[in-house]
């Protein structure tokens, strides 16, 4: 079973041209699952990322203008569709599937920028993992816009709290940061700001499993200010 997975923060989808762009790296680079982020969208664009994706789209909402996360299946890729929860609207998405006899669970997180809520939004994952079986594969991942690490970002940790909670909940459900895992000497960015960056685009996989991934890597991505992370 080879599994191909990619994030990306696409900074709006509901430009035509825009969505092109994205839809058509996701679908050369030949991903199997898309987490995607800040989507922007609302329940009647759903049927035109149907038809211009071809594949499974299940999305979550919040408004036009903001938020939004979307998981994308490659026209390919047709496990068994086990469970499909809009958790927190437009922030947090969950998807079961089967495959070749393997539960995968699937969460997609667009976590705010106020300490607070990202605490709020962590308990909320958490209460998700505390229902998926400990020996099943769980992917974690999305833009969490804070990091667990100082040499992650520049400038400092807007409230470290969140920073603490988010921690407890990767170390509680040994979960591994798939980039750092392969890049442990490295320092780079997911996204980038005047003056400065921060890596808060990542995947987590389930330590059990992190053997069978073979790679992960981040690159630039078009009409985003974030990168695909991979």
């Amino acid at each position: 079973m080879k599994l191909t997975i990619a994030s990306l923060n696409i900074n709006g989808g509901r430009g035509s041209l825009r969505r092109f762009h994205h839809l058509s790296v996701l679908r050369d680079e030949g991903y199997a699952v898309s987490f995607l982020q800040e989507t922007h969208t609302v329940a009647s664009d759903e049927p035109t990322w149907l038809l211009e994706w071809e594949g499974g789209v299940y999305m979550s909402h919040l408004s036009s203008h903001s938020s939004g996360v979307a998981f994308l299946l490659a026209p390919s890729f047709q496990p068994e569709i086990l469970k499909v929860q809009d958790i927190v609207p437009g922030r947090l998405l969950y998807l079961a599937v089967r495959l070749d006899g393997v539960p995968l669970h699937f969460i997609n997180v667009y976590a705010p920028k106020i300490g607070a809520m990202q605490t709020r939004l962590t308990r909320e994952v958490t209460t998700l993992l505390n229902t998926i079986d400990r020996g099943e594969c769980v992917f974690l991942g999305g833009d969490f816009n804070c990091t667990l690490e100082v040499r992650d970002r520049t400038g400092v940790q807007r409230d470290p709290a969140a920073v603490k909670s988010l921690r407890e909940m990767v170390e509680s459900f040994e979960l591994v940061d798939v980039w750092r895992n392969f890049h442990p000497d490295s320092n780079a960015f997911s996204y980038r700001f005047e003056g400065g960056g921060s890596r808060i685009d990542r995947l987590y996989v389930s330590k059990a499993y992190v053997s069978c991934v073979s790679a992960a890597s981040m690159r630039p991505a078009p009409c985003s200010d974030h990168c695909l992370v991979r």
